[in-house]
């Protein structure tokens, strides 16, 4: 689904291919350990902590940029990426939430990407790092192959047409789509854990 969606960028050079493969292959290992974490946790701590952590993801968009976009000199150049993909493989493989809320708002506060870069090189980013926090989870027992298979086929053609859209929108209007799609996800994970 993500190198679907992924495509459409890659005609606009819009990915950062070396932030993408640095912090995916880290990401693949952190993922991991996430994944494993998974059976020390009930499934309403889980989604209170997917909550927070996308709300979060919301504080960080607000914040903005703390350095301009290719500002990383020396270590920085790996240490950020390094630091990003571990992070938000980590977590990944804990909650099971793609780049959107994690890569994104980090590779636009962290590294100064634009919205459309953050969104690129995340698709790249996140196809890494969930095999192995998958397999993980397959092996678990906490994967529903019909359901995926299902959900994975609509979430190609959806990646296709999202990818093409987001690429005709401003980056201002980008940023508060993301926000309240952000905000609203939260808020229902959060609700629908309270009332269950």
């Amino acid at each position: 689904t993500a190198l679907s969606g992924a495509y459409a960028y890659h005609r606009r050079g819009l990915i950062d291919y070396d932030t993408a493969f640095l912090a995916g292959a880290v990401g693949m290992l952190t993922a991991v350990a996430g994944a494993l974490l998974t059976t020390h946790f009930s499934g309403r701590m889980l989604m209170y902590l997917t909550s927070g952590i996308i709300l979060l993801s919301v504080v960080m968009f607000f914040k903005g940029s703390l350095r301009p976009y290719g500002v990383r000199d020396g270590a920085a150049r790996f240490i950020l990426p390094i630091a990003i993909g571990g992070g938000a493989g980590f977590l990944s493989g804990l909650l099971g939430l793609g780049g959107g809320f994690l890569l994104v708002p980090l590779f636009i506060a962290l590294l100064g990407m634009s919205a459309h870069a953050a969104i690129a090189t995340s698709l790249i980013t996140i196809a890494i790092y969930a095999v192995t926090g998958s397999f993980v989870h397959y092996e678990l027992g906490n994967i529903n192959v019909p359901l995926m298979l299902v959900v994975g086929a609509g979430s190609v053609v959806g990646a296709q047409v999202g990818s093409r859209l987001t690429l005709r929108v401003s980056e201002r209007a980008l940023k508060i789509a993301l926000c309240s799609f952000f905000v609203l996800c939260a808020g229902w994970l959060a609700w629908f854990e309270y009332v269950h």
